[in-house]
């Protein structure tokens, strides 16, 4: 497949800030930062994905993922009223305009460079196209994925930057320094992103911290025993990176947010927020990518405060500030 879509951050860069333009009109603004960031992700995804932007279009999408998400961890229960019921509902309507995107694309015969464009010209081992049903069935997760988890860690990122206000001041100023060296509305290039060590560390150590993927389920290919327990061939298993990650055995402090512990080598396999071996999250390149982005316009474009007290983390469906931090945020006026 030919994914040359993460070579260059323009296209990224672009459909982020107009994402997050409808903060501009206003001086101060108090929201939930994950219904925000939300919106902001699933754009990407959809923009990486199939060259779409922002439109009332992509809100109503983003809306029927809502249900699907609510309806991934519900009960299944084909019962009309139930949210498994709603759930697919709304996933045959986002699988019908996918396929109707699917066949736009093909009928332009357009080549983009996107997943979708990748994905047509993709063949098996046969020399087989993908169908449009293989297609589609692949860009829903693949939507799905890009934005869920996504979404929530750039809140935690944000949630970390505001109880480290130290880290958040060192931060700003890595990040006026990239932006005092680019005119104005030039895009990030692949140099700016690199000239962003303590930021790249904060978003390792908000990955390491937050595990908004804590797990994911292997099979054993081969019989093994650990700490006594004896795993047959075949089994499936959780693979829990939270106890690699929180385990004091491999972190000093492990509950403590410091970047700096990444100024360093980390030791072999006690870091894996995006899985490990062949099973390597495909998006762990672009979430790392959205996440400079994202830092780099927030703190250079507003300042902001968490409303209310600190009501903990909500683990279900996975690891998030419970009730999704509120927070006041103000345009910078330079």
């Amino acid at each position: 497949m030919r994914l040359s879509i993460l070579r260059d951050s323009r296209d990224v860069s672009v459909v982020k800030l107009k994402s997050i333009s409808f903060w501009m009109p206003c001086d101060a603004l108090t929201s939930f930062m994950l219904l925000i960031i939300h919106q902001l992700a699933f754009n990407i995804a959809l923009y990486v994905s199939c060259t779409l932007p922002p439109s009332d279009d992509s809100a109503k999408m983003l809306e029927d993922y809502g249900h699907l998400s609510i309806g991934t961890v519900s009960l299944p229960f084909d019962i009309p009223g139930t949210r498994f019921h709603v759930a697919l509902k709304k996933s045959k309507e986002i699988l019908a305009r996918l396929n109707d995107i699917i066949i736009s694309r093909r009928m332009k015969k357009v080549v983009y460079d996107d997943i979708l464009s990748s994905l047509m010209e993709s063949t098996d081992k046969n020399g087989k196209y993908l169908s449009n049903n293989e297609i589609r069935d692949i860009l829903i997760t693949f939507i799905f994925a890009g934005h869920e988890t996504t979404a929530v860690f750039l809140v935690w990122i944000v949630k970390y930057l505001t109880d480290n206000p130290d880290i958040l001041e060192q931060v700003k100023t890595e990040q006026c320094h990239v932006k005092m060296s680019k005119s104005e509305n030039e895009p990030l290039s692949w140099c700016d992103l690199k000239n962003m060590p303590l930021t790249s560390r904060v978003v390792q150590e908000t990955l390491r911290l937050s595990n908004v993927a804590p797990f994911s389920p292997r099979e054993v290919i081969e019989d093994v025993e650990y700490k006594g327990v004896f795993i047959p061939k075949g089994w499936k298993v959780q693979v829990y990176y939270r106890h690699f990650h929180l385990s004091p055995e491999y972190y000093k402090d492990p509950y403590k947010f410091d970047p700096s512990r990444f100024e360093l080598p980390l030791k072999p396999s006690i870091y894996m927020p995006f899985g490990n071996g062949v099973r390597l999250c495909p998006g762990s390149e672009l979430v790392k990518l959205e996440a400079l982005l994202f830092v780099h316009n927030l703190v250079t474009t507003y300042s902001w405060k968490i409303v209310g007290q600190d009501r903990g983390t909500q683990y279900w469906p996975t690891p998030r500030p419970r009730g999704g931090l509120r927070l006041e945020i103000s345009k910078i006026v330079n």
